[in-house]
């Protein structure tokens, strides 16, 4: 290949009466989390809780957060008075708690840059940072691709709102509430069906739950409880997805017949790059990577999807393969779906790439109307190597001088 320039040298767990009712069955899943019994902590926090600062802090230094002075990444965690910032290990943004006294008087999540308030919640649900995480203490590294969990890690919920089951159907949040069990009280979600009928959802059965989404004002009928509704409406999805995968196939084959460039084996300081790593590789962050590097030196299209947990290296095969197109005279860029995704990307991308001449730009509505012109003047004279944005990315006025690798952070936000 071509030569590059010179490089320069548990929250308080509130008691409420039980209801009569049916409660869901637990089900036993594949755990790949590292440490099964931390897998099943959690920290429940919700606005008028009782809670001290210092049980709070006792709770996430053992889920291996740490204190600093200011958060910008997963597992961290400020305190300034009666403020206290987290950053849970599987959210995109942090928190901001106000406490007055021993009280939460507000939750809520804000962009780490400016501070500025993005979402309200009544409940949130902090877990353990993975162990990868806890073993890998550089920042720059914290925000991976694509943040998933084995549990819903958010619960913003108010009473009636409508919500979804994945086995029991449409049904209605009524409140929280408290299952007596051998081992003692255990915290449920309480859902209520047609004809009163009532469901208990084990707190640790969260993922099964979440919050309606129409795509009109008119609210759906609840479902029954073990009636044939809802399973009639599931076939039918699953009807509907064999037909997208069908449609998936036929455009996948069409990709395939396409001619596409052709990457030059690994540059000399893609050796130097990957030695940077201040990691050890996992087997399958290896195996991924020669995947990708051989994907992209096919001639045709890739067209590769990435799927990992939280903290188990994704963006360090995003990195290998955005620098690998560099160092062929491509461009690349990095569509997010948030604007705080952008931030947090761009952030790493400059300082896992700092000591070579590669420049890396974002953006981002966040940015003025100069700083976005200077960007877009950057892409079209191929001054700019990377660039991590949201759709704005996709506008008419974005031009690339040769734009040769795409990476998506679906983030399950694209559909």
């Amino acid at each position: 290949p071509a030569a590059r320039p010179q490089v320069p040298s548990g929250g308080v767990r509130e008691a409420a009466a039980p209801a009569r009712g049916r409660t869901a069955g637990s089900r036993r899943r594949q755990d790949p989390w590292p440490d099964t019994r931390q897998m099943l902590e959690y920290c429940r926090l919700y606005v008028g809780q009782s809670i001290t600062l210092q049980a709070l802090l006792a709770q996430l230094m053992r889920f291996g957060y740490q204190r600093v002075g200011r958060v910008l990444d997963p597992g961290d965690v400020a305190v300034r008075g009666g403020i206290v910032d987290i950053f849970p290990a599987t959210f995109e943004t942090p928190l901001r708690l106000e406490l007055e006294g021993s009280r939460i008087l507000s939750v809520r999540s804000i962009n780490p840059a400016t501070a500025e308030t993005l979402e309200r919640s009544s409940m949130v649900v902090v877990l353990p940072k993975p162990l990868r995480m806890r073993l890998s203490p550089a920042r720059a590294l914290a925000a991976g691709m694509g943040f998933e969990t084995p549990f819903e890690t958010s619960v913003d919920l108010e009473e009636g709102d409508v919500v979804v089951h994945v086995e029991c159907g449409i049904g209605r949040f009524v409140e929280r509430a408290a299952l007596p069990t051998a081992e003692g009280t255990r915290d449920a979600l309480v859902l209520e069906y047609a004809d009163g009928d009532r469901l208990y959802v084990p707190m640790d059965q969260l993922h099964l739950v979440q919050k309606y989404v129409g795509f009109g004002s008119r609210m759906p009928a609840l479902n029954k409880l073990g009636g044939a509704a809802w399973e009639r409406a599931r076939t039918r999805a699953y009807a509907g997805a064999l037909t997208y995968a069908r449609d998936l196939l036929a455009l996948q084959a069409k990709r395939m017949a396409l001619t596409g460039h052709a990457f030059s084996p690994d540059h000399e300081w893609q050796t130097a790059f990957e030695r940077a790593f201040p990691y050890r590789e996992t087997p399958d962050q290896l195996t991924a990577i020669e995947q990708v590097k051989r994907d992209m030196e096919q001639p045709r299209p890739m067209d590769r999807l990435l799927l990992g947990d939280v903290g188990y290296g994704k963006t360090e095969v995003a990195l290998r393969a955005a620098f690998k197109a560099v160092m062929d005279h491509k461009q690349v860029a990095v569509l997010v779906p948030t604007t705080i995704l952008a931030y947090q990307h761009a952030r790493t991308f400059s300082q896992r790439l700092k000591g070579f001449p590669i420049m890396v730009e974002s953006l981002s509505r966040f940015q003025s109307a100069q700083q976005q012109g200077q960007v877009l003047e950057a892409l079209r004279t191929g001054q700019c190597d990377i660039v991590v944005g949201t759709h704005r990315l996709l506008s008419d006025d974005v031009q690339f001088h040769d734009l040769g690798l795409v990476i998506i952070d679906e983030e399950q936000r694209f559909g």
